[in-house]
């Protein structure tokens, strides 16, 4: 009778040894997605895989290593300064940003970099559009301002042909569905 428990419990001891396996396993897929973005410079992506392999492992400090040295490394990269005072962006409606083109040499690897938060109950999607005059050369639409809180988004532009090709001189930000805060918005590069 006293073998059953200990045998029981020898079957629940493997079964959390094989979970904690697969886990790791699935860690370390993760990390090296993220790792392989990050070699490419593909730091937008690189930095959601590192979240993901962080949510995967918590505990583990070497993906928020990761996300801190390539905000850092952006921001060391910056070369032009959008917004560095907070404006108010409310539901259906769009601000344009005017800044110098970027140099054509400088151009290869962009990333429009922003601080931003939700200051109402909905999730607004967020569209930044970019052009040159009164022209829109392309745009993107922003993966939701997650909360209340300022967060930092990065952007990777340069992934479309026209801010490559085009001499863009503005950025507008347009909010649907809510009203957000920006405070902060930069072109950086990753050459």
């Amino acid at each position: 009778m006293q073998q059953y428990p200990k045998d029981k419990l020898k079957e629940v001891e493997q079964i959390l040894l094989d979970k904690e396996m697969e886990l790791k396993k699935v860690y370390q897929v993760a990390v090296a997605k993220a790792d392989n973005l990050y070699s490419q410079k593909i730091l937008d992506e690189a930095i959601d895989a590192y979240m993901a392999a962080h949510e995967i492992k918590n505990d583990e400090v070497y993906p928020l290593n990761m996300i801190n040295q390539i905000k850092k490394y952006i921001a060391d990269h910056a070369i032009v300064d959008i917004l560095n005072s907070s404006v108010i962006i409310s539901n259906n409606t769009e601000r344009k940003f005017d800044f110098q083109p970027v140099d054509i040499r400088q151009r290869k690897n962009n990333y429009v970099v922003m601080k931003a938060r939700v200051l109402s109950e909905s999730k607004p999607k967020v569209y930044l559009n970019y052009g040159k005059d009164a022209t829109r050369s392309g745009g993107i639409v922003l993966k939701s301002i997650k909360d209340n809180e300022m967060n930092d988004y990065i952007i990777r532009v340069s992934a479309q042909d026209p801010w490559y090709r085009i001499d863009n001189t503005w950025l507008k930000l347009y909010s649907e569905g809510g009203d957000i805060e920006v405070s902060f918005i930069q072109i950086s590069t990753a050459d």
